[in-house]
């Protein structure tokens, strides 16, 4: 379905990846990335597998890409420990926006400005837990 929606709309240039998104192997031939999209998982996971996730997803990207993530801001709300996170491995903070509904999310962008980490092979970033 993602291939067919990429074609009607035109985009030659999006690659579609199937596999396991927890595991790095899936991105070896999409690495270094100059955008990496974190969203709708954050809240899925452990918080150990939280920070794991925002402190190695640098591995992904080459110096300059973004990091796009999202998280809800239930209580209680790790949003401010995931930014800290980000900025430990390298990442300055672009923008944070935690509009004031009854949804209660934040999204973060980041842009990585230290030397990417060697890539991984087989590294697990989370394990989801619902």
């Amino acid at each position: 379905m993602a291939r067919a929606n990429a074609a009607r709309a035109g985009l030659t240039q999006v690659k579609i990846l199937e596999g396991d998104a927890a595991v790095s192997d899936i991105y070896a031939a999409a690495v270094p990335a100059d955008i990496v999209l974190a969203c709708g998982i954050l809240g899925n996971m452990s918080d150990m597998d939280v920070e794991r996730t925002a402190r190695n997803l640098s591995m992904l990207c080459r110096t300059g890409a973004s990091v796009i993530w999202t998280r809800h801001r239930n209580e209680p709300d790790l949003t401010p420990r995931i930014r800290g996170w980000f900025a430990d491995a390298g990442f300055e903070e672009l923008s944070f926006d935690a509009p004031d509904t009854a949804a209660k999310y934040g999204i973060g962008t980041v842009r990585l400005i230290a030397g990417p980490p060697p890539f991984q092979p087989g590294f697990r970033f989370f394990t989801f837990t619902r």
